[in-house]
């Protein structure tokens, strides 16, 4: 008689263990980019408050909404602005880009438009972005 007793795994019982950790990885992996998609939406919704208070600032400064973010760090060309600007009105010397690297979208309306401007991100897609993907204001 072999009185030997066999060690180890068997064939079945390593492919077993592989199957559960890749399904694991998987599901870990899953979550972990439906986290990192909400936490770049979030920053971006973080940072359109932060420049819808910029752009107010500056409304209420000079009467008038800015021609275009760059206003709110330099000094605008018009001198009947110009003499009213009290910016720079952004902490940093620089308009911030989204999470996604992009230019956050700016627009001024015509007076008398409710809004009065428009301001967003792309979003993750890009400028190949369908505008329902835009990253507006949470109201």
């Amino acid at each position: 008689m072999n009185n030997h007793a066999k060690s180890g795994f068997t064939l079945v019982e390593i492919l077993i263990a592989v199957t559960i950790i890749s399904i694991l990885s998987g599901l870990a992996i899953q979550q972990f980019t439906r986290y990192s998609r909400r936490a770049s939406e979030t920053r971006a919704q973080a940072e359109l408050r932060t420049l819808h208070t910029d752009v107010s600032t500056f409304k209420t400064d000079t009467n008038q909404y800015p021609a275009s973010l760059q206003e709110l760090i330099k000094r605008p060309a018009d001198a009947a602005i110009s003499s009213k600007w009290r910016g720079p009105y952004l902490e940093k010397d620089e308009i911030p880009v989204d999470p996604w690297g992009e230019d956050y979208q700016y627009s001024r309306k015509p007076k008398g438009s409710k809004p009065p401007f428009e301001l967003y991100s792309y979003g993750a897609k890009g400028t190949e972005a369908d505008p329902n993907d835009y990253i507006f204001l949470a109201q």
